[in-house]
């Protein structure tokens, strides 16, 4: 079976394309790594030898150079984009990179749905299923035109988040308390950080979110999936996983089937609910058509989604299907010893309760999102890549 692996291509080097670097190293591809620039897994052991980690910050040049790549190779690459920025530039070039690569259909519309926060809100309602209310905005909204229907404190988002990175300042989202701080932040922000939305915010501890990791099929089933549940994130309260157990939950499979399918969405995709203490029900926060942060923690749990993605793409009999293990605890140090210290001395006015991280004591293994020694050096990557983001927020 290995002799019929093709190479595969992951776009982007963040702790998340690492992951699907080392899965599929590790299954035996031939891996290549591109990114715009430096990243923790440029170092990894498998893209180390020449030419196997692409630094290219122009869209027209890593079009070309994928294409001859592709073509220099004997059977079609296997493309897998692991950010936002470049799911759009998939999105953006399907027609040319399909013609080349194996990559999931649901790239070619499907995934834009997803990714913009108000289709994807438009898509809970067509699937009835629950989910926070959204108000978009741009910079000539009035907000006063909807003001009587929003119930504050709620969330202020950008509609594509890598869009707004440079000006959310690490942050994910910001939480706003009236009209006025509403007004005062768009004015802040620049025509480049496209459209925001308000939304409402599901109110109880951030532990109370489920995960799932998954593969839709294009007939509309999931072949793959594995779930979990937030324990922590960061920045705290909003922000990404960065204290994650595994746990069964069947809702959030169903829910989540029930969510690619309208979207007629196949292919790689994390999902993310949060269950509502006013109700009990799972409200649905998000759905990433990508690999996202936490993934790791499925590998390390008996499950290989991105492995099993590229047996299906290449047509393989499929041997990822293990039974996960439950009480793997996955843990992004740093960042989630300060979103612990933060919870310690909780601010007063401070919008969510702290979250209840008690079943972390029944620990059944441990999952990190970087370290390995296995490989090693993408360890001291993302320290060099966390000094530079310091700098770049404080000057």
């Amino acid at each position: 079976m290995k002799g019929s692996l093709p190479h595969g291509v992951v776009l982007g080097m963040s702790p998340t394309g690492l992951y699907v670097l080392r899965e599929l190293g590790g299954f035996g591809v031939d891996v290549i790594g591109v990114d715009k620039e430096f990243a923790c897994a440029s170092w990894s052991r498998f893209i180390r030898a020449a030419g196997k980690c692409w630094i290219e910050s122009s869209r027209d040049r890593l079009v070309s150079k994928l294409i001859d790549f592709a073509k220099s190779v004997e059977e079609k690459p296997v493309l897998i984009p692991t950010s936002d920025y470049y799911i759009e530039f998939v999105i953006e070039n399907f027609e040319l990179l399909s013609e080349e690569f194996l990559v999931s259909t649901g790239y070619k519309r499907a995934a834009l749905t997803l990714l913009d926060k108000t289709l994807f809100s438009e898509l809970c309602v067509g699937a009835n299923i629950e989910a926070p209310r959204i108000w978009r905005l741009s910079k000539d909204s009035d907000v006063s035109a909807f003001e009587s229907e929003i119930k504050y404190p709620c969330i202020l988002k950008p509609v594509f988040i890598h869009l707004a990175k440079p000006f959310l300042r690490g942050e994910k989202l910001l939480v706003v308390n009236g009209i006025t701080e509403t007004r005062e932040l768009m004015s802040k922000f620049s025509s480049e950080s496209g459209d925001w939305f308000l939304q409402e915010l599901v109110p109880g501890e951030e532990s109370r979110i489920t995960l799932l990791a998954g593969i839709a099929t294009d007939d509309g089933d999931l072949s793959e999936y594995f779930t979990a549940r937030k324990l922590r994130q960061y920045p705290p309260g909003f922000g990404s996983a960065s204290l994650v157990e595994s746990e069964e939950c069947e809702e959030t499979a169903r829910l989540s089937k029930r969510l690619v399918r309208a979207a007629g969405y196949s292919g790689i995709f994390g999902a993310e609910f949060k269950r509502d203490p006013r109700d009990g029900r799972l409200k649905a926060i998000e759905i990433n058509p990508r690999p996202t942060l936490w993934f790791q923690i499925s590998h390390d749990a008996g499950k290989r989604i991105v492995q099993k993605l590229v047996e299906e793409l290449v047509g393989l009999h499929s041997n990822a299907g293990e039974v996960q293990r439950n009480g793997v605890v996955w843990r992004y140090l740093l960042k989630d010893m300060y979103s612990k210290i933060f919870y310690m001395f909780l601010p007063r006015r401070f919008v969510l309760p702290p979250p209840d991280v008690s079943s972390n004591r029944r620990v059944a293994g441990r999952s990190w999102p970087v370290f390995s020694l296995d490989d090693p050096l993408p360890v001291f990557a993302e320290f060099l890549v966390s000094i530079r983001k310091f700098v770049g927020r404080i000057v």
